[in-house]
């Protein structure tokens, strides 16, 4: 009888072992082995020895919309008002720490480059620490070396965009949210509303992460719904106190950058001189060239799904997944940079998949040639991309053998704005733009804010002393202004500066 009740009981303890296991893998488990952070600091070094090979300090422009953040940190400086004076369509919170960069280190483009290096550190290092917490070392490492190794992923950790850090501040909550060994209150729920309060003051697409928290912490801690909704209302509570203070830091209305930027999100479209932002939709094709990841990713999904009840928090990098490509990849328009919002959990899961493969292997010589020949072709594929990415920045155009730039510095002294398409010269110049001008991107034009009419006049009652235009032969829609006040100084492939006549003379030419 004793025998029977002690055999039911070490079989109770062992079902109650296993389940714990599948739900919450070890941290520290894995094949890989060793100690979790120096395999981290090991792909941080090479992570960083390729920042090392990217000219963060001389080329002129590294991604796609870091023009308008130069442009906005240097207008910033000169203090005119965001949202008043300043058309802005997200929070100010990292052009404000830009500006705090410039004004108490006086560095250049170097020192803001180097915060989103740091940031995309984070982001590492809050995936890794996220997939230790969920599965084990060795997708873990296998999360980040894919990352690394994203699409897009080297020049978006090079430039000053604000989607790394944005997303950084996310994954750092998600992984504060999934450690194990802590009170799941407050301190859980507070930091990780922290985190989001930060990442919404970067990016104000970080809210649609916020259900996604609140669905980890079900996972791990299996909440009644009371004890979900309390969890919820408290990140969001400390997310939206921390948004509001980082904002009062800023100095910028509330008010008005809640009512910009949901305008220029959701406003409809009431001007098509420029498309429209339907032009602008998600290239699957994106898919097919990232297959080293897309294939195991997809496979891990179907895996996941297929044994859905029994998986745990294995669930979570599925559902953020399926959060991603639902709305990021259906949003229009859709832009080049999103695509990190797909790479983070696209990643989690191809290093499930590639963690499940290798012991799927085993010892079967079949088995093995199968995922040494994925292994060997992912990596070359991978290695290709990231070589590429790295030597087309490489290529960007140089302060040093810029004669726009050196044309530009010689009328500085005498003009007080500088017009163009190509935001970036205006910080390296050193001359603002015309706030109301600042911005000029396809969102506002679609929305009607801004017109080519509107363009022309606000020109012509400015009279911006430089106006730098791209050389090609579409009439412009300031034309009649650039032959009756100004006259060509430079001309060169790509460009054609224009100077104020009064602006000449004042030169002495």
């Amino acid at each position: 009888m004793s025998d029977a009740i002690a055999k039911r009981a070490g079989n109770k303890r062992a079902n109650t072992t296993r389940n714990r296991a599948d739900s919450n893998p070890p941290s520290s488990a894995g094949v890989v082995g060793g100690k979790p952070w120096l395999w981290f600091l090991v792909l941080a070094g090479i992570f960083l020895g390729i920042e090392l090979l990217v000219p963060l300090g001389s080329a002129i422009k590294l991604g796609t919309d870091e023009d308008f953040e130069l442009s906005k940190t240097l207008l910033f400086l000169k203090g005119f008002h965001f949202y008043t004076e300043v058309w802005v369509d997200q929070p100010p919170f990292y052009t404000f720490l830009l500006a705090q960069i410039v004004q108490h280190t006086g560095t250049a483009i170097l020192g803001l480059r180097l915060l989103t290096v740091a940031l995309a550190l984070l982001l590492l290092a809050s995936l890794f620490r996220l997939c230790l917490n969920v599965g084990n070392l060795r997708t873990a490492v296998c999360a980040v070396a894919l990352m690394i190794a994203a699409p897009g992923f080297l020049e978006l950790a090079s430039s000053c965009m604000i989607e790394v850090p944005t997303v950084s501040f996310v994954v750092a909550a998600f992984a504060w949210l999934s450690r194990s060994g802590w009170p799941r209150r407050p301190w859980l729920e507070v930091g990780a509303g922290i985190l989001f309060g930060v990442a919404l003051q970067m990016k104000l697409i970080a809210m649609i992460y916020l259900p996604l928290a609140v669905f980890l912490l079900w996972l791990k801690h299996r909440l009644t719904f009371k004890q979900l909704l309390l969890s919820a209302l408290v990140i969001g509570g400390v997310a939206g106190l921390g948004f509001v203070l980082l904002n009062a830091l800023t100095g910028c209305s509330l008010g008005l950058q809640l009512q910009q930027g949901w305008s220029s999100h959701f406003a409809s479209t009431k001007s098509f001189e420029y498309g429209s932002p339907s032009d602008h939709a998600f290239d699957p094709r994106l898919l097919v060239r990232n297959w080293d990841v897309a294939v195991p990713a997809f496979a891990c999904a179907g895996f996941l799904l297929a044994r859905i009840r029994s998986r745990g928090l294995m669930l979570f990098p599925l559902a953020w997944l399926a959060l991603s490509l639902a709305i990021v990849s259906t949003h229009r328009p859709w832009w080049a940079c999103y695509y990190l919002h797909n790479a983070v959990p696209l990643c989690w899961c191809a290093a499930i998949a590639v963690d499940a493969a290798l012991t799927w292997a085993g010892s079967r010589r079949a088995r093995i040639a199968l995922v040494t020949v994925y292994l060997l072709g992912a990596v070359a594929w991978m290695g290709t991309r990231s070589y590429l990415q790295v030597m087309s920045m490489r290529q960007s155009p140089r302060l040093f053998n810029s004669p726009v730039l050196a044309q530009l510095q010689h009328y500085k002294p005498f003009t007080q704005y500088l017009f163009t398409g190509e935001e970036v010269y205006s910080f390296h110049a050193g001359i603002p733009l015309p706030p109301h001008l600042a911005e000029i991107s396809l969102k506002r034009l679609w929305s009607g804010d801004m017109t080519n009419e509107k363009i022309a006049a606000e020109l012509a009652a400015v009279k911006p002393g430089l106006i730098l235009v791209p050389n090609q032969s579409n009439e412009l829609p300031y034309q009649d202004l650039l032959q009756a006040e100004y006259r060509m100084v430079y001309q060169d492939n790509d460009h054609q500066l224009y100077v104020l006549k009064s602006v000449i003379q004042q030169a002495g030419q």
